[in-house]
């Protein structure tokens, strides 16, 4: 009897000793700000037993699902991001609840819209169109080394206006002001 009890405890422990987790591997997507991103992270990764497995945890993801992960990039947190990549981890487990080092993975996003403005370039105009507003003008934090503001006649390199806003305002049926407006930064 006593004999059984070792070999089954060897039999169990060499089992438990041979379990091979699941392993996460890296992910690397495009995305822009203002626009939730999903990732199927589980894609790429593998359980070397292969057994089933599923996202287990996913800190600062807006959700996510037993293969995708959903991120959501808003102007006001993103905005002038200048890391290459956004980066974080998420952890995959079995269906065997096996985890370790190898189960952690990490998204790399790349936000192509990082910089929070667009370019218009338009008949004899060439000018930055920011999101947040304060057109024309790149701040203290200017990122690239043209910085031409609000080009007139394109190509000359004068820039005729320093920096605008839009104002948006009308009357409603009472005669009551609304205002959607920006203040100089």
């Amino acid at each position: 009897m006593k004999k059984i009890a070792t070999i089954l405890l060897f039999l169990l422990a060499t089992n438990i000793a041979l379990a091979q987790p699941p392993v996460a591997v890296n992910d690397t997507v495009t995305g822009r700000l203002g626009e939730y991103i999903t990732v199927n992270v589980t894609a790429n990764d593998y359980s070397p037993e292969g057994l089933s497995f599923r996202v287990f945890l996913a800190p600062y993801a807006d959700s996510f699902t037993d293969s995708t992960i959903t991120y959501y990039f808003d102007y006001d947190k993103f905005y002038n991001f200048t890391d290459p990549y956004y980066e974080q981890y998420y952890i995959i487990i079995d269906e065997n609840d096996q985890i370790d080092t190898v189960s952690q993975g990490r998204v790399f996003i790349d936000l192509n819209n990082r910089y929070f403005y667009d370019t218009l370039d338009i008949g004899n105009i060439r000018t930055r169109i920011y999101a947040y507003n304060n057109h024309f003008w790149p701040g203290s934090d200017v990122i690239e080394v043209d910085s031409t503001l609000f080009e007139f006649p394109k190509g000359s390199g004068k820039s005729t206006l320093f920096t605008s806003a839009f104002w948006i305002g009308g009357l409603d049926q009472n005669g009551t002001l609304h205002l959607a407006a920006d203040q100089y930064r």
